[in-house]
């Protein structure tokens, strides 16, 4: 599979721009029973990728997995471009599972994002997957009002230049810090809203949280 890793930030930026042209921004999926987590651990010169699935109705961990890869990609870690650092390797490991989740939630950003094609973007449209970005801090845009302290609370995220929707700010656990919530690909606003909502016990939604402890774990004890 061809990753176009891009050779500098001028040829990086101008992929990030013609991908986003394909990304859809709303809803593919008829029915969701299974939602996976994938979460990217750096541990010296290895790259520890975890894998988790869970049945959306009960949260169950049906599945889980650990990939783990020692060539690097060339390209920096640059928060606006981790499509191009992390993608390849989240890329790669899905390509090898036997059967797919409805919709796959990952630790980074969607189209709430320069370019609008985060990490989650890019992923979603290289595949053609649903995918959904759910990111600790805001990367870009603007937050439309003042966010409410109780589980559920949410504030749309614009991008300032043309007032566009990009994401939102959610409330995943009362009086806890937001996540932010974008629109990877194949998925509207509000279903990866209700999806990460659903599957919050803590403030980071379980798939992402359990897939990272996953991976972070793995590297801890493995030899």
């Amino acid at each position: 599979m061809n990753f176009n890793i891009p050779k500098n930030l001028d040829e990086a930026i101008s992929l990030q721009k013609e991908f986003a042209k394909k990304v859809v921004v709303k809803d593919v999926i008829k029915k969701i029973t299974y939602v996976s987590g994938i979460d990217v651990h750096y541990r010296d010169e290895k790259i520890i990728l975890g894998y988790v699935v869970l049945l959306y109705s009960s949260g169950e961990v049906v599945d889980k997995k650990i990939k783990v890869f020692t060539h690097k990609v060339s390209f920096p870690y640059i928060p606006e471009f981790l499509c191009f650092s992390e993608g390849p390797y989240i890329i790669k490991f899905i390509s090898t599972l036997n059967w797919l989740p409805d919709v796959f939630i990952l630790d980074g950003h969607g189209i709430a994002h320069p370019r609008q094609l985060g990490l989650a973007s890019y992923v979603g449209v290289m595949l053609d997957i649903p995918t959904i970005g759910c990111a600790k801090k805001i990367l870009y845009g603007k937050y439309t009002g003042k966010l409410g302290t109780k589980k559920g609370s949410y504030v749309d995220i614009i991008d300032e230049n043309t007032n566009e929707v990009i994401g939102c700010a959610l409330r995943t656990k009362d009086n806890v810090k937001e996540v932010i919530v974008s629109v990877g690909h194949k998925v509207s606003l509000d279903t990866a809203k209700n999806i990460v909502l659903t599957l919050s016990k803590y403030r980071i939604p379980q798939p992402i949280r359990l897939a990272h402890s996953l991976a972070k774990n793995y590297s801890i004890y493995a030899e």
